[in-house]
């Protein structure tokens, strides 16, 4: 029995031996969600200081660490709140029906015929800096930031010293990408109101995502000053000072976090980064069980744990969960690749060929996928589709200088001819 069972029941992680080199990964299982770290940045985990035969032996606990992502992502920032009632701030009587037709439209869900209404309420008055929030707000709401960020900024010239119009414009442009403007414009915000904890927090991920972590900190602690028990500012400061390897402090705010949210998986996951980072092995492993307790449908979550379980020989548990992870990550190529590296290692060659197909559907220049397919062709007789699966692979192989790969499918190939 798995994690998670046949009939979705949650069965505990126990009695796991060692943590043991995941021989499947060939090294691959490692897949860190920091896609943006500096060159002279130091990975969180600890383990990678270590001497190399100790490495070799967590590489895929490390997989897991690698979990640790940035505390709150651009989507997950607090929006801007709706606009006041517009309708007295205009002196003329057409413009004053526009707005108030616009904010029936709001009420009614109809954000396309509120947005036309403001946008002539713009034309009529187009010194109304608060018609041009409300435009901004409703395309923001439409996920149209460019435009958000546009009528925000139209605002701001109107009136420069209003601060939901700048922590507005700050959170488009940070789900813009835009980090170091909308770093810019929430710090301009927390200069204005000095008292609001969503500016500070979203500083602090701005700064996160520009890898300065000790100004994301400074950030974080501000928003913790001013509400002690908000678990997303705790857990960002403990994200936080994972980053710093501060594991000690890190461990102790995650462990206040999970206390406000003792529903929220992602503080696990982190708990368990922070308990790996101080070698307890059998806490972080306790964490990420609870993470998928928590997360039955995290296909990411169930995929990491899957992989940990393989490295430590549970292959039945792991291959429960690879499967389910399969079910909610259908794009993700490196998912269908493990689970069909391990069918194929179970000598189930029938269920390795389909998730080795979805798996180059997803990425066609993955040449291990091409080379696995290839084995998987040969063991159920396919002999000239297994080689020519097999040349794709070498093919590949060969343009990605993956030298290892390359020996392995010419031995392969010499034994089809």
């Amino acid at each position: 029995m798995g994690i998670l069972g046949s009939k979705g029941s949650v069965a505990r992680i126990s009695q796991l031996k060692s943590p043991q080199f995941c021989s499947l990964s060939q090294g691959r299982c490692i897949t860190p969600m920091f896609t943006h770290r500096h060159p002279g940045h130091r990975s969180p985990l600890r383990f990678l200081a270590q001497p190399r035969d100790w490495l070799t032996s967590l590489l895929s606990i490390a997989a897991i660490a690698s979990l640790a992502t940035p505390p709150v992502t651009a989507a997950s920032l607090v929006s801007p709140n709706r606009p006041q009632s517009l309708v007295q701030a205009s002196d003329g009587q057409d413009v004053n029906e526009l707005l108030l037709a616009g904010q029936e439209f709001v009420s009614s869900g109809n954000l396309s015929a509120a947005l036309r209404a403001y946008r002539q309420a713009a034309e009529l008055e187009s010194d109304n800096a608060r018609i041009f929030s409300a435009i901004g707000y409703l395309e923001a709401r439409q996920n149209n930031y460019d435009a958000a960020i546009t009528a925000y900024r139209r605002a701001l010239e109107l009136e420069p010293n209003v601060s939901e119009f700048h922590y507005a414009l700050a959170y488009s442009l940070a789900n813009a990408g835009e980090y170091e403007a909308a770093e810019a414009e929430y710090q301009a915000t927390v200069d204005l109101n000095d008292r609001n904890t969503n500016a500070f927090l979203g500083l602090g991920v701005m700064r996160y995502r520009q890898e300065n972590y000790e100004g994301a900190l400074a950030a974080y602690r501000e928003a913790a000053a001013l509400n002690p028990d908000n678990w997303q500012v705790q857990e960002s400061i403990g994200s936080t000072l994972l980053q710093l390897e501060r594991y000690d402090e890190a461990l102790e705010v995650l462990e206040a976090a999970a206390e406000l949210a003792p529903d929220e998986g992602r503080i696990q996951v982190n708990l368990g980064v922070a308990r790996l980072n101080q070698e307890d092995v059998e806490g972080a492993l306790t964490a990420f069980n609870r993470a998928v307790e928590l997360n039955p449908r995290d296909g990411s979550l169930l995929f990491e744990v899957g992989r940990l379980l393989l490295s430590q020989g549970e292959r039945e548990q792991a291959l429960d969960l690879l499967r389910q992870a399969s079910r909610f990550l259908g794009d993700r190529a490196d998912v269908h690749l493990t689970l069909g590296e391990l069918l194929l290692d179970n000598n189930d060659s029938l269920n390795a060929i389909l998730s080795l197909r979805q798996a180059i559907t997803a990425d066609p220049e993955q040449p291990r996928a091409h080379y696995l397919l290839g084995r998987a062709l040969q063991q159920r007789g396919r002999t000239a589709e297994a080689i020519a699966t097999l040349e794709t692979a070498l093919e590949l192989a060969t343009e990605q200088e993956a030298e290892a790969l390359i020996e392995e499918i010419q031995t392969r190939l010499d034994e089809l001819d």
